[in-house]
């Protein structure tokens, strides 16, 4: 409702108008963030980093962390500010288990947003023969337009990466010649 109030505020003068009620219409439930890379840090832990949503980034509170390795079951694990753009995560085994992530945004309204891409880690096994080594990795799905190759490195005695080999994108095993 709206009170007009009189020049010389005098109450007996002011005016009321009718009731009238309103709800808010919001795209905010239309914001997603996008994972751009889950990756392997030294051997050690995954980074995951995302881009903030296009509409309204002004108003997001934080981001909610969320880690599968099943891509159906996920946890949350942390909450960070809403500068963050990126999240480590020490509490993962890396050399045994590859990882899943998605990103969810906290905004000022509390509000449901959509799912964007989700990020995962690549977990790489390498199996001896007699005769030749035999990698075979996880395929890595961070990207809309796919992986366009691997690269193959290895350690040399100099304690510095070389490439082996390139391989399709579409390839997640190959055999040491």
């Amino acid at each position: 409702q709206i009170k007009a109030i009189s020049i010389c505020n005098d109450a007996r003068f002011d005016s009321w108008s009718d009731t009238s009620m309103t709800f808010t219409i919001s795209d905010l439930g239309q914001q997603f963030v996008d994972i751009t890379r889950t990756t392997v840090v030294n051997d050690s832990y995954t980074l995951t980093e995302w881009t903030p949503p296009a509409y309204r980034s002004d108003l997001i509170t934080s981001y909610n962390i969320y880690r599968s390795i099943d891509q159906v079951n996920y946890s949350l694990i942390a909450t960070v500010p809403s500068q963050a753009l990126s999240y480590d995560d020490n509490n993962v085994n890396v050399d045994a288990q590859n990882y899943y992530y998605k990103v969810e945004i906290v905004n000022v309204c509390n509000m449901a947003t959509l799912q964007g891409r989700i990020g995962s880690s690549i977990l790489l096994d390498v199996y001896e023969s007699e005769i030749s080594n035999i990698l075979k990795w996880t395929k890595y799905t961070d990207w809309d337009s796919g992986v366009e190759k691997y690269a193959i490195e290895k350690l040399n005695t100099s304690g510095e990466w070389e490439q082996v080999k390139i391989v399709s994108g579409s390839t997640t095993e190959w055999e040491e010649e």
